[in-house]
């Protein structure tokens, strides 16, 4: 609210996935506070979680910001990248957020997509086995 933001959640019912409680805190909590800081007032959030084609399930953060180009969102998940260099370590944090994620995902035997346009914000798919 402070940030003049909105922030949705859906889950469909009976989803249940398996994993680490506080790895999978870790990783929504980054998720959702990338999102919260890459949306400009006004904009929206979304957390939503449902089963996956296939078995398991997906967790999927969104967000209305600013987006990415093609080429940066592919290297997103690399460790120490930030796709706007000028933002200071003081401001921007140390660019572990998403490496992070994707780590967590990987131990879970799990995948981690980023999908992104500038200007029509970022969405993340976690991807949990059955």
């Amino acid at each position: 609210a402070e940030a003049g933001l909105t922030l949705a959640v859906e889950a469909a019912p009976g989803v249940r996935l398996r994993a680490d409680r506080a790895l999978f805190q870790r990783a929504v909590g980054n998720l959702v506070e990338n999102a919260l800081a890459h949306t400009p007032r006004g904009g929206r959030v979304f957390l939503g979680g449902s089963e996956a084609a296939g078995g398991g399930a997906e967790v999927r953060v969104s967000d209305t910001g600013a987006g990415m180009e093609a080429a940066d969102a592919a290297r997103a998940f690399e460790r120490f990248f930030r796709a706007d260099p000028a933002r200071a370590r003081s401001s921007g944090g140390a660019g572990l957020g998403l490496a992070i994620v994707r780590g967590i995902l990987t131990l879970h035997g799990g995948t981690a997509r980023l999908e992104s346009a500038p200007g029509r914000g970022t969405r993340v798919i976690l991807r949990f086995p059955g």
